[in-house]
């Protein structure tokens, strides 16, 4: 059996394992490429199998032009009948090319059942298997085992891999030393316009008076450090600073932490797509700790470019490719010591100037370099190689 006969209806199927609205993956990355893909003329669809977000079981929608398809069957129990949805859905448009994003799960079983002939690109945009996002969540050694087998098998048999970070490239290239030259294609993170223009700081804020007290935002997952990483870090700033001091932590899983002296801590939670710039303008500096590891080391973080975007001064561990993202944009630690990271949190708060021309220097580094017309340019080879030309 060869690729989907025609007619074809779309040019790209974009294949997912998550909910477009809850990771990173679909929201962050596969959407806005998707929708740059679109205003370059390809018709562009996503399929996907929101496990982790049931509500959004059998939803279809439109997204800024983008076809986002949900599969009805979510559940493991139900996975045979989520697959063949998603292969339903592949060959009722009939597309020259698949891209699967996250080689696990719902989708990366489908993209190992495609035609025979029907070009696959497998994005890696974080270490999924053993030694990386395997060893967290509530799976069971099964489903770890074959999480694992599924990532590196779908990385080698893949017409091109397009890699989000160094180390992911890298990787890539390791397990695919018997391909040709040029089938792995480093495609980072970026924003679209719009993203950067809603996030982009007020004209007329200032990091020179704060009287209300310096407000420090971490946003993460709170899942790339150690969980005793917060109360040390919130103890070693408070006694080093004398003023008040407002730790903001954005993002799900967040343990109970207390203030300690000056330091008060306020826990938002998960927090929505568009309640985030607003949150993220107010802030004096951004802490970015994250454990030398390979989930540290193979991230190149959207949200490290969110903040960057949002003029917010950055004070980020020196692992993996966040030196290179953040540039004249931030400060770097080495390792993840919280002592550390409160000296030079501190060292920042004292010196306004700095944090004026880090916040300058971000928005300018993001629109240089990290938009999703940046992104594109570099996906566009990848689907040159694989006969859709853009």
């Amino acid at each position: 059996m060869r690729r989907f006969p025609a007619p074809h209806t779309a040019d790209v199927v974009m294949l997912g394992t998550f909910a477009a609205w809850r990771l990173g993956t679909l929201q962050a990355r596969a959407l806005p490429i998707a929708q740059e893909l679109r205003r370059r003329g390809l018709r562009v669809s996503i399929v996907t199998t929101p496990w982790d977000l049931p509500a959004e079981r059998g939803v279809r929608e439109q997204i800024a032009g983008v076809q986002v398809l949900n599969t009805q069957h979510v559940g493991m129990l139900s996975a045979p009948w989520a697959i063949r949805e998603q292969l339903a859905e592949l060959r009722r448009m009939s597309p020259r090319l698949v891209h699967l994003f996250k080689p696990r799960g719902f989708g990366g079983i489908t993209a190992r059942l495609l035609p025979a002939g029907l070009p696959l690109v497998v994005d890696s945009d974080d270490w999924e298997g053993d030694g990386g996002w395997n060893r967290f969540g509530s799976y069971t050694p099964l489903q770890r085992r074959v999480f694992d087998w599924q990532e590196r098998d779908l990385i080698r048999r893949a017409s091109i891999v397009t890699a989000a970070s160094t180390l992911l490239e890298e990787r890539a290239r390791r397990l695919r030393a018997d391909k040709a030259a040029g089938s792995v294609v480093f495609v980072p993170n970026g924003l679209s316009i719009h993203r950067i223009s809603r996030l982009a700081p007020s004209q007329g804020r200032s990091l020179l008076t704060e009287s209300s007290g310096h407000r420090i935002v971490i946003y993460s997952r709170f899942e790339e450090f150690p969980h005793d990483w917060l109360d040390r870090f919130v103890g070693a700033l408070a006694d080093l600073v004398d003023h008040v001091t407002h730790l903001i932590l954005i993002g799900p899983r967040v343990a109970e932490v207390r203030g300690v002296g000056s330091v008060d801590v306020e826990l938002m939670g998960y927090v929505s797509y568009e309640q985030i710039p607003a949150l993220l303008q107010s802030a004096s500096l951004a802490v970015v700790p994250l454990e030398d590891s390979l989930v540290g080391r193979s991230k190149q973080s959207v949200k490290l470019l969110e903040l960057m975007a949002a003029g917010v001064p950055i004070v980020a561990a020196d692992v993996g490719d966040a030196r290179q993202t953040v540039g004249e944009a931030g400060v770097m630690v080495a390792g993840s010591c919280p002592l550390r990271f409160a000296r030079a949190v501190s060292a920042l708060l004292n010196n306004p100037a700095q944090r004026t021309a880090m916040s300058t220097a971000g928005p300018l580094r993001v629109r240089n370099h990290f938009t999703i017309e940046h992104v594109v340019n570099q996906v566009a080879p990848a689907y040159e190689r694989c006969g859709l030309t853009l």
